[in-house]
């Protein structure tokens, strides 16, 4: 029943409307509103101007984002949004919308994605901050945010995420938030098309990695 619930509740976020803004979540500092996280809907093209145009330049600039890399161009980056995100029942993707005191301001993007329905559990995907903000631990309110929808919304027991071993600043980030790391993940190439992938194989050997994750649980909520 659980991920029936669950699986509706995205849904209904990826059928909004370009005036449904009630769902918008509030992310505060200080009992001040500094951000909205707006989820990513299958009427992007009507809400944000050019939305693949947007994302495929932060991750340009971002190459240490995600485990993957495919070649960012808009039309594949649509098709990301498209059949990886919006597509996808178990993911969903929130644009950041930084609150400057008058206007909001696309900043960034956070999901969640990996759902383990027989486990209840979930992991934080796509944290991105990728233009600038005048607020002090801007993204640790965001994080928190996401840990609130997802213990008070979806009714999660359990949220992880994965980040690169060399990321400290993530690293530091996610701590503060409540997490602690679990694992170290080894990781191994693999092409495909016009993506290269970084992923797990049980059948090599650790020593053979070329890349290393840490797997990290959120604890104490």
């Amino acid at each position: 029943m659980k991920k029936q619930n669950v699986i509706n509740i995205l849904n209904s976020w990826k059928m909004l409307g370009e005036n449904d803004t009630f769902v918008n979540h509030l992310v505060f500092k200080d009992n001040m509103l500094v951000a909205i996280l707006k989820p990513i809907t299958k009427y992007y093209n009507r809400i944000y101007e050019n939305l693949p145009l947007l994302i495929g330049g932060w991750r340009r600039n971002n190459p240490s984002l995600s485990q993957s890399m495919f070649h960012i161009t808009e039309e594949n980056t649509k098709n990301w949004v498209e059949k990886l995100v919006i597509n996808r029942k178990d993911r969903i993707l929130f644009m950041i919308e930084y609150f400057n005191g008058h206007y909001y301001i696309p900043v960034g993007h956070i999901g969640f994605s990996s759902f383990d329905f027989k486990n209840n559990s979930a992991e934080l995907d796509c944290v991105l901050r990728a233009v600038e903000v005048d607020v002090k631990d801007f993204m640790k309110c965001v994080v928190l945010k996401m840990i609130d929808i997802g213990k008070n919304i979806l009714l999660l027991d359990d949220l992880y995420l994965s980040v690169d071993i060399n990321n400290e600043r993530a690293i530091n980030l996610y701590t503060k938030c409540g997490f602690r790391k679990v694992k170290i993940i080894p990781l191994f190439r693999k092409e495909k098309e016009n993506e290269v992938r970084w992923d797990p194989d049980d059948k090599r050997n650790m020593c053979d990695a070329e890349r290393f994750s840490i797997k990290m649980k959120l604890e104490g909520r």
